[in-house]
């Protein structure tokens, strides 16, 4: 994902109305200082209700609760990726209008965020690079309108089955992760058009290898099982 730097201040870009909608405030370290408490705040909350789009992928940034003060807003996108956050505090499950949220290469660990749940209209979770190892079977399916599932590069050992029961993903990437096999309900998914996994290992002889019911298959137009030493949301 291009990120674009503002060059401004926040302080300056916070006067000016018309880049609130769109604030890309990338590789800024030195201003945040650690968390995002320089820009939500109760002193700019207000001036902050047009906001849709927010980067600050690569900052050193820690700490992101504050994103859940961000509730009343038309947040539709956040990119905190390439900071080292372990976790996603589940108090963003409160962002009900956000439809993108991208978390590459930071420290989450363990189980996808349950945040995530309570995001009734996100559409694409970008999560590769991290720590993860297992999702929710039980509440997986609460993700009605996910779109894109991109969490290449983790340690995940298994997909839950009810990815199955996602009938708006259409793409589900998992390559450089540590499966054996996956559920084969997740094949019958008609809108799934992009699925790409493979083991995380170095040699192609080690490779992961599946077999899914052809019929099943034929209703994917895209299937990767191959072995990468590299792995890139795309």
């Amino acid at each position: 994902m291009f990120i674009k730097k503002d060059l401004r201040k926040i302080d300056v870009i916070l006067k000016d109305p018309e880049s609130i909608p769109f604030l890309k405030l990338a590789r800024r370290p030195a201003e945040w200082n650690g968390s995002l408490k320089t820009l939500i705040n109760s002193s700019n909350i207000h001036m902050l209700t047009p906001l849709e789009t927010l980067s600050v992928y690569e900052s050193k940034i820690t700490d992101i609760s504050a994103l859940s003060k961000l509730e009343h807003t038309s947040i539709k996108q956040i990119n905190v990726g390439r900071n080292p956050i372990t976790s996603i505090p589940s108090d963003l499950a409160l962002l009900d209008t956000l439809k993108d949220f991208w978390a590459d290469d930071c420290e989450v660990a363990g189980e996808l965020p349950a945040a995530f749940y309570g995001m009734s209209n996100l559409e694409q979770i970008r999560m590769s690079g991290n720590k993860l190892t297992h999702m929710d079977d039980s509440k997986i399916a609460q993700l009605k309108n996910l779109k894109v599932l991109c969490l290449d590069n983790n340690q995940i050992t298994e997909l839950p089955p009810n990815l199955g029961k996602l009938k708006a993903l259409e793409s589900l990437l998992v390559r450089s992760n540590l499966l054996v096999n996956i559920p084969e309900v997740i094949f019958s998914n008609p809108c799934l058009s992009n699925l790409k996994v493979s083991e995380a290992t170095e040699e192609c002889e080690n490779e992961t290898r599946f077999a899914p019911n052809p019929l099943l298959l034929s209703l994917l137009l895209s299937l990767s099982l191959s072995c990468s030493r590299r792995s890139c949301c795309t």
